[in-house]
């Protein structure tokens, strides 16, 4: 729904607007959440018979605030950049390290991917073992993150200049 209602609305009625885009997204949302409740009674009546165990739910609350938390910590730590570079230099400064930071921030879908993969074997285990399997998790993408940086780097002048045209070029050795 969210992604049909999203090209019907933006791109076949053309309503490009950021608004338009976020609104279109939220409907579908609901509509989504609506064809899974509607189509799904046994997942109803399951719930309606079970209990909630209040320990499990509260674990699962203090993990999700404590990870939620040190997302929006990394969120704010990934864009306070771009409010300094507005300060100190300029916003058509900021455009450009923008489109920089974007092939770089490309390189987090696999940190990301490997944190989200060993949530739930850190969440699960003894502080040793989740200890060992976040320290595996760092290692791999160090190495995955450190091989794939260096082509990255050499091809970013001409990728911005191609994507973005040859003003945004210089963005590429930042």
């Amino acid at each position: 729904f969210a992604l049909i209602g999203t090209v019907l609305w933006v791109v076949v009625l053309d309503h490009r607007t950021a608004i338009d885009g976020l609104g279109v997204w939220i409907v579908a949302q609901y509509l989504s959440l609506a064809a899974v409740a509607a189509t799904s009674p046994g997942w109803w009546r399951w719930l309606a018979t079970h209990r909630p165990d209040p320990a499990l739910a509260w674990q699962l609350v203090a993990f999700g605030a404590f990870t939620g938390l040190a997302g929006f910590i990394s969120y704010f730590n990934y864009r306070v950049d771009q409010l300094l570079v507005i300060g100190l230099d300029s916003q058509a400064g900021a455009g450009l390290y923008a489109q920089a930071v974007r092939v770089a921030e490309g390189l987090w879908l696999f940190s990301t991917a490997i944190a989200v993969a060993s949530y739930a074997a850190v969440g699960a285990n003894t502080r040793a073992e989740a200890s060992r399997i976040t320290s595996q998790g760092v290692r791999h993408t160090l190495l995955i993150v450190t091989v794939l940086a260096a082509p990255i780097a050499v091809v970013a002048p001409w990728l911005l200049g191609l994507l973005f045209g040859d003003e945004f070029r210089e963005a590429g050795t930042a």
